[in-house]
């Protein structure tokens, strides 16, 4: 026995177990032909197959469509506010600032619970189905109450429950998603985000017959003073099939539970009688688990429980740490503007296109969001293809720098004169903006080893971005000069040209703080 280990290094698999086969033995490497390395062995082998070989690629398929399928209820249930959003103010009979305020609430109970939940996330990921069901079961109870409630304060805890419900399905979602498809590049992920898109598709269908929003005939600065009574709207269709798609969610959620749990079970069965084969073979310098040694490194406690791959930090030397460290204050930074970004183009377009520049009818309005959400689509399914060509951090900065350029276009005067600018380039940011979240998530996965703590970190990042972003557009939208007057190179302007200002300045910081990553990044690890 002795002499097969110095010959081979035998690595179990548990579906050698199942299958009755004979164990599979990797040769040594060519480099090292009289080494062993322990810690190659329990890190990268063990820990690797309990992520991955765990599943069957059937069982990963299905469990993806259901999350695929999850996010386009997502979608539906959270953008459904957007086309519905001047019709919600009047029915509500509040202001920008008010209505915005309620979406804001939405954000913080987004931000309160992400970083609760990141903190216990790993040690209870076994339940994470459960946790899900129980997320979308109060997005469906939230959105059902909303179109039969008139008390805005009332509203308000509505909005506020979807934030929490939010961030349980967000954080546990990518959790699923990143184990499900660990080691794999950013095509699961994107898949998955690309549902959301498809949800704000069926959103805006579903909402375009029960919209009574007149551009036209409304006095956008005194919520008494409309054409449209709060009586006559009547969103209960809209939301409450939606809900229904929710709660939908919500029981196939609890069928996976028991479908996981069964998984867990049988392979836990196989993973001991794999430990006792090894046992058997005079394994145990494999030190199957953490490598005591990692334990020795210099680095605290608390900053050691970031990370999956603890191995990564105890060679790190100090420049390294630093660098690591400022890798995640950049990355936040990031995923902050990227969500003030994309809350302002989605929260506030109706009110952009409708009366900024553009100025287009409901109808045509409807045409144009629905194009913005089908390229956004495509823009995600598209990265999950490009990430097989393309090194992702480039792919990001790419991305990143042509959203930018895009924005920069709609502060110029001269070309929102033309109303085939709108076709063109709404379409365009849908394209960019459709894969800038999931892509910068599992980016950061990849080059920090992160766990879910330091992942609710960043989705942190994003509910800031979403609440800081939403207060300030609705403020402005309040405060400034409604009257047409000529300002910023715009003529007959209202407040409602300062969107795409906002949303410039937003691309722009997204952009700013992610290129010292793409300068850094190939040297935070040696690559193998």
């Amino acid at each position: 026995m002795n002499t097969n280990n110095t010959q081979a290094k035998r690595h179990l698999s548990v579906e050698s177990l199942e299958s009755e086969n004979s164990i599979d033995v990797d040769p040594k490497p060519a480099d090292d032909a009289d080494t062993f390395d322990p810690l190659y062995a329990s890190q990268t082998s063990l820990r690797n197959r309990n992520k991955s070989e765990s599943y069957t690629l059937y069982y990963r398929f299905l469990k993806t469509v259901l999350l695929i399928f999850a996010w386009i209820s997502f979608g539906l249930n959270f953008e459904i506010v957007g086309p519905t959003f001047e019709d919600l103010k009047t029915y509500l009979q509040v202001n920008y600032s008010s209505i915005s305020f309620a979406l804001v609430l939405r954000n913080i109970g987004y931000l309160s619970l992400t970083v609760l939940f990141g903190l216990v996330l790993d040690k209870y990921s076994k339940y994470s189905e459960n946790l899900m069901a129980f997320s979308s079961a109060l997005i469906a109870v939230s959105n059902c109450l909303i179109p039969i409630t008139r008390n805005y304060f009332t509203q308000t805890i509505y909005f506020l429950c979807q934030g929490l419900a939010q961030a349980v399905y967000d954080l546990g979602g990518n959790h699923i998603i990143l184990n499900l498809w660990s080691g794999i590049n950013t095509s699961p992920i994107n898949a998955m985000h690309a549902g959301y898109g498809i949800g704000a598709i069926f959103a805006t269908q579903l909402a375009k017959p029960f919209i009574k929003f007149d551009p036209y005939k409304m006095n956008k600065t005194d919520v008494d003073d409309s054409s449209v009574s709060m009586d006559a709207i009547d969103l209960r269709w809209p939301y409450w099939i939606s809900s229904l798609i929710a709660l939908l969610v919500s029981l196939l959620f609890l069928y996976a539970q028991l479908a996981e749990n069964k998984n867990r079970h049988k392979y836990e069965k196989n993973r001991k009688k794999l430990i006792l084969l090894g046992e058997d073979l005079n394994m145990d310098t494999l030190s199957i688990g953490t490598s005591s040694s990692l334990t020795q490194n210099k680095l605290s406690l608390f900053f050691q429980r970031l990370f999956v791959g603890k191995e990564k930090l105890h060679y790190l030397s100090k420049k390294q740490y630093n660098r690591l460290m400022l890798q995640i204050f950049l990355f936040f930074m990031v995923f902050l503007f990227n969500q003030g970004y994309f809350t302002i183009l989605s929260r506030f377009m109706i009110t952009y296109l409708t009366m900024g520049p553009a100025k287009l009818e409901i109808e045509i309005f409807i045409i144009v969001q629905t194009l913005f959400w089908a390229f956004f689509i495509i823009g995600r399914f598209l990265a999950a293809y490009l990430a097989f060509k393309l090194d992702t951090v480039v792919f990001f900065t790419l991305i990143l720098s042509l959203n930018f350029l895009i924005n920069l276009l709609f502060i110029i005067p001269l070309f929102t004169k033309f109303s085939l600018f709108f076709w063109i380039c709404i379409p365009l940011l849908g394209l960019c903006s459709g894969p800038m979240t999931p892509t910068g998530i599992m980016l950061a996965k990849q080059l920090l080893d992160i766990n879910s703590f330091v992942l609710s970190l960043f989705i942190v990042g994003l509910a800031s971005g979403g609440i800081v972003f939403q207060q300030v557009a609705g403020a402005f939208l309040d405060l400034l000069d409604p009257n047409e007057q000529s300002w910023l190179g715009f003529t007959n302007a209202n407040s409602a040209y300062i969107i795409p200002h906002l949303a410039c300045i937003s691309s722009f910081f997204c952009l700013l703080f992610f290129v010292p990553i793409h300068l850094m990044h190939r040297n935070l690890f040696d690559k193998k």
